[in-house]
Formats: structure tokens, sequence, C-alpha cells
């Protein structure tokens, strides 16, 4: 009876786990969208800046601010990419206790051996979400220095606007 309640009540637990780490995969993949899309949006500014510091050769300033851009976005990159790997990972350690859980439901009172493979799926589970928050703080760190490095280009690309009497008005 006691082994029933039990494995009832690790059942429910799991599927509860579950639920919750689908939730996270979801975010986690729409937070990896939004970094394609930023990073996307940088590479045709950056692309852009280019054009504009081809025309106008005094600006060295800027193409050394460019060019630290541009080591940020392979930084940048470096982390998503990672970061990618991690809820690759997590969607396998997902499908991993799916089945598990699966297994447990037909089953109904595997035992302790059944008990011990999910807890220690659980573990791994909770690594890599560890891993994942490491590398988005990190990820986020990167961003905001991405975030200066544009409002500075913004400005300098303000004062050489100013300076060419076409574009300044």
């Amino acid at each position: 009876m006691i082994g029933k309640v039990l494995g009832t009540i690790g059942v429910v637990a799991l599927f509860g786990v579950l639920a919750q780490t689908q939730v996270t995969t979801y975010y986690l993949a729409k937070i990896d969208i939004g970094l394609n899309s930023s990073l996307d949006s940088t590479r045709r500014l950056v692309t852009v800046e280019q054009a504009i510091i081809d025309k106008n050769k005094t600006l060295g300033t800027v193409i050394q601010q460019t060019k630290q851009m541009d080591q940020q976005l392979a930084s940048t990159l470096s982390e998503t990419l990672t970061i990618e790997q991690h809820i690759f990972r997590i969607n396998d350690l997902n499908a991993a206790t799916l089945t598990i859980n699966r297994e447990m439901a037909q089953v109904g009172n595997a035992g302790a051996q059944t008990l011990t493979d999910v807890s220690d799926t659980m573990s791994k589970l909770n690594q890599a979400t560890l891993a994942l928050g490491n590398y988005l703080a990190s990820l986020r760190q990167v961003v905001l220095q991405d975030r200066q490095n544009m409002d500075l280009m913004k400005q300098y690309t303000d004062e050489m606007n100013q300076k060419t009497p076409e574009v300044g008005g």
C-alpha cells in the first residue's frame, strides 16, 4: 500500500518537473530566437557603419569601435552557440525524463532502481540548467557591453552627420 502511494507520488512529482522543464525549454527557445534576431540586427548595423567609415576616412575612432564591436559580436555568437548546445542538451534530458515517466506509468510501481534513474536524470538536468544560467549571465554582460559600444557608435555617427553638410541638416 505504501509502495503504491510512494509510486503515485513519485509519478506525479515527475510529471510536475517535466511540465516545468518543458516551459523552461520553451522560454529558452524564445530567448535564443531573440538573440539571433539581435545578432542579425547588429551585423546589419556594422555593415552600415562600415559604409560610413569608407566615405569619411577621418573617423578613426569609429573604426576602432567597430573592431571592438566585431570582437564583442564574436563573443556573443560563441555564447549563443553554447546556450544553444545547452538547450539541445536540456531537450535530450527532457526526452529521457519523458521516457522514464512513461515507463513508470506503465509499470506502476517499478521500484527503487527507476527512482534512482530519475534522480540521476534530474541531477543532470539541474546541472545543465545551472550551466545555462551561468552562460546567460555571461551573455547578458556581453550584450550590455555591445549596447554601450553601439551607443558610442551612434554618438560618433551623430557627430559625423553634423559635420557632413549633405546629412547634418
